[in-house]
């Protein structure tokens, strides 16, 4: 189409249509072959494109502006994570999406579930595997031996930058799904990494909202790797006097423990850490399936982070009648997250991922298996202090008519 059939077909187009929102570059990477693929997902997701080097963003838009971006600088990666303290007031604020005061909520939350899933990565280098990357996921929360494989595919995203050190900026990404079977010559694959998700859904008509804390274990060897995947269900399997260990993610470190007792609903666990006397009794109590406990057998030190992503539901973008709404109210709630996100993030100072690569630079500053009681170093961050966002032109997103961020829901 050239660029004068491309402005006359956009002037018929209704100047409040969502059609006219959604950003051209968003309508051309949506494209119809995409849509009508089978096995899509899409999704959005919160995080920060970062220099590896001096942990800062660089600066490919003005503060206040932002730009749709296919790429990235080099030595520039996207850090899909957001902090901790915009973690769970976000998940008190989405809560209450379900029981408002008055009716008045943005989005109407339609279910709310929560899950706990172990993701397990193989990778092979058989040049006669259909696929060299497989992601078996075991439902911990159900228990069950067989996991759900997915061989995932991912597409170049793209990329909604915000000027400013201290903006969330947004990626639209779109991979296709296809299930498999676990390869019979299991032994012949490597475990690339092991991932614990405690994710909790909010699902709206046409997307769901998930946030979701993971504990990744990237640098494990094969025997912890596979001691992991055979006590998997070890959280549920607990007994008075089972022998365990609880990580310390202040102290960045495992201590040994032997399970007390529980409580009277089964959901909670009091634990006697080691070094516990009868003059000074050491003890905690934490939710039973909580992924800071683990079997005797673990010593790797998990990264823990939090993420928070918008995906669209199944087949919502094959009506074209509705295609351009369902499109725009997708953006819209995820501006909203993300407006809501910096406001909380705003009342102390944000401080980068402590891993900035994965692999590269965490082998560089940790050994694959620390002693137990030994601490790991941080990586420091940068720890400057929030700005107010401020929409760029093209942005769907308004700076007015902010609130104060809530206070914490325990």
């Amino acid at each position: 189409m050239s660029f004068l059939a491309e402005a006359v077909t956009r002037k018929e187009i209704p100047k409040n249509s969502s059609e006219r929102k959604v950003p051209e570059q968003v309508k051309a990477y949506l494209h119809e072959g995409l849509i009508e693929s089978s096995n899509i997902e899409f999704e959005l997701k919160l995080g920060t494109v970062i220099d590896q080097k001096s942990y800062r963003k660089p600066e490919l838009a003005k503060a206040g502006r932002n730009k749709i971006i296919s790429s990235y600088p080099n030595g520039c990666k996207y850090m899909a994570h957001v902090p901790p303290e915009v973690f769970n007031n976000l998940n008190g604020y989405l809560n209450g999406w379900m029981n408002p005061k008055g009716g008045n909520v943005p989005w109407r939350v339609e279910k709310y579930s929560r899950q706990q899933d172990m993701d397990v990565v193989y990778r092979t280098n058989n040049p006669q595997a259909e696929t060299d990357k497989l992601r078996a996921s075991y439902d911990l929360k159900r228990g069950g031996e067989e996991p759900l494989v997915i061989a995932k595919r991912p597409l170049p995203p793209l990329t909604i930058f915000f000027g400013g050190q201290n903006e969330l900026d947004v990626r639209i990404s779109a991979a296709y799904e296809d299930e498999h079977e676990l390869p019979e010559d299991l032994d012949e694959w490597r475990i690339d990494s092991i991932r614990i998700k405690n994710r909790i859904s909010y699902k709206m008509k046409h997307f769901q909202i998930d946030i979701t804390e993971v504990f990744g274990y990237f640098d494990i060897t094969q025997e912890e790797a596979s001691a992991m995947i055979k006590n998997r269900n070890y959280r549920m399997n607990m007994k008075p006097g089972s022998k365990c260990r609880i990580f310390s993610n202040s102290r960045q470190s495992w201590q040994n423990a032997t399970v007390k007792s529980f409580a009277k609903n089964g959901k909670a666990a009091t634990f006697t850490l080691e070094g516990s006397t009868e003059k000074r009794p050491l003890e905690k109590t934490l939710k039973r399936d909580s992924a800071f406990i683990e079997s005797k057998d673990i010593t790797n030190i998990p990264e823990i982070s939090y993420e928070v992503e918008l995906e669209l539901l199944p087949d919502v973008l094959k009506n074209k009648e509705t295609r351009y709404d369902v499109m725009w109210d997708w953006i819209k709630c995820m501006f909203h997250i993300r407006k809501r996100a910096h406001n909380l993030g705003s009342q102390k100072s944000r401080s980068q991922p402590q891993r900035h690569n994965r692999h590269q630079h965490h082998k560089s500053k940790h050994s694959s298996k620390a002693p137990i009681g030994t601490k790991r170093k941080r990586t420091p961050g940068p720890g400057n202090s929030e700005k107010k966002i401020a929409a760029g032109s093209g942005s769907a997103e308004s700076t007015k008519g902010r609130t104060e961020a809530e206070k914490k829901d325990n």
